[in-house]
């Protein structure tokens, strides 16, 4: 049985999106017709 005390931690991902840019990142989403139309 291994030590999990050893491990790394998981990683995790986190990014950042301007309101500005919010619109155009609809377009180019796989999942943005899912996605609320409006920034807020």
């Amino acid at each position: 049985m291994s030590n999990n005390d050893d491990a790394p931690p998981p990683a995790v991902g986190v990014y950042w999106i301007d309101e500005a840019d919010y619109p155009a990142l609809l377009e180019i989403f796989a999942d943005g017709p899912k996605l609320p139309r409006a920034w807020s």
